[in-house]
């Protein structure tokens, strides 16, 4: 079981191995008791490493050092505290130790996911979700989120809500809306092992906007495409990144953890949403063009993908068709 999770950790994380790590607790499933907690200022990463000694007591060993982009690690030594403030009682300077094997390595594989290699061996980290269904990859992204896409100096942004599961013809999507948008602003969620996270906007009267990303958590790196609903999805589209804004406890229940509120009424303004696609739109075929701006992650779409989105795009008419109205 545990196997299984440090797998399942590491394929609904991001795989991307050009992205910096992401700050919070890394543990080995199968090494319950021990792990690290790590923090990202600038390029210098602090580390406290949680384990035992030799007569099961805890102990924290602690660390910093300069994170290298090029080779994806860490270098230093861990040193030790002792004699230091006990619970309730008068601050006090602890002592420190620099004089034990503390030399470590610690290289990331991707942005979740490291190898520590330390006197007391090599150990496989990943990210720790508590919160998070592993077995269901759709739950980390309930949710408020902001996307930003763009090229060639100019930039457009999405606010998106997902918050309920909705059964369509295929498979289980999550389903959620433009926040502040019409009724009609739907949008998917679909997941592939192979692919990533999917999302499909119906985000104007005449266009579809598409993403597709990978995610850890609270950020995603992608790609988009925006495009005619009478015509199929085509070229590399547009670098993606996005953040979340809000916790599902707040997109479903309205009281969870947020960054700012954006809950206004919701509005029908099809002209200025079908002009902002129209640019869009252009925008994707010229910097399909511009083969010296595309970035390195940049793809041709595949046939799976396109055959994807696809479904979705029914899936959507199909809800639309039924006369749903979406919270």
């Amino acid at each position: 079981m545990k196997k299984w999770l440090l797998v399942a950790l590491m394929m609904f994380g991001v795989s991307r191995a050009d992205a910096y790590p992401v700050d919070g607790w890394y543990w080995n499933p199968n090494e319950s008791g021990r792990g690290l907690n790590i923090e990202l200022q600038d390029d210098v990463m602090f580390i406290s490493f949680f384990h035992y000694d030799n007569a099961g007591n805890g102990i924290w060993w602690v660390a910093d050092g300069r994170y290298n982009e090029q080779t994806r690690r860490v270098t230093g030594e861990f040193y030790r505290t002792r004699n230091g403030q006990c619970p309730g009682c008068a601050p006090k300077t602890p002592d420190v130790d620099f004089n034990f094997n503390g030399d470590f390595v610690l290289t990331f594989d991707t942005e979740v996911s490291a190898t520590l290699d330390w006197a007391g061996g090599r150990t496989q980290l990943v990210r720790q979700y508590w919160a998070f269904d592993l077995s269901d990859p759709l739950s980390f992204v309930y949710g408020d989120f902001h996307f930003t896409t763009g090229a060639l100096g100019v930039y457009f942004g999405d606010r998106l809500r997902f918050f309920e599961e909705y059964q369509g013809d295929d498979e289980v999507y999550l389903r959620g809306r433009v926040i502040g948008g019409s009724s009609s602003r739907i949008a998917l969620v679909s997941h592939s092992v192979d692919i990533g996270w999917f999302v499909l906007v119906d985000s104007s009267s005449d266009f579809y906007t598409a993403y597709n990303f990978d995610m850890s958590k609270d950020r995603l790196i992608g790609r988009s495409w925006t495009y005619r609903k009478s015509e199929s999805l085509e070229g590399d589209g547009l670098p993606l990144i996005g953040h979340r804004t809000a916790s599902r406890t707040h997109a479903v229940e309205g009281n969870g953890p947020r960054l700012f509120s954006l809950d206004k009424p919701a509005t029908d303004l099809e002209g200025l949403a079908g002009l902002n696609d129209e640019v869009r739109y252009e925008l994707g075929l010229l910097d399909s063009m511009d083969t010296s701006n595309q970035t390195t992650d940049a793809v041709s779409i595949s046939t799976d993908l396109k055959a994807r989105f696809a479904q979705m795009q029914a899936a959507i008419e199909r809800i639309q068709s039924d006369g749903e109205v979406l919270k």
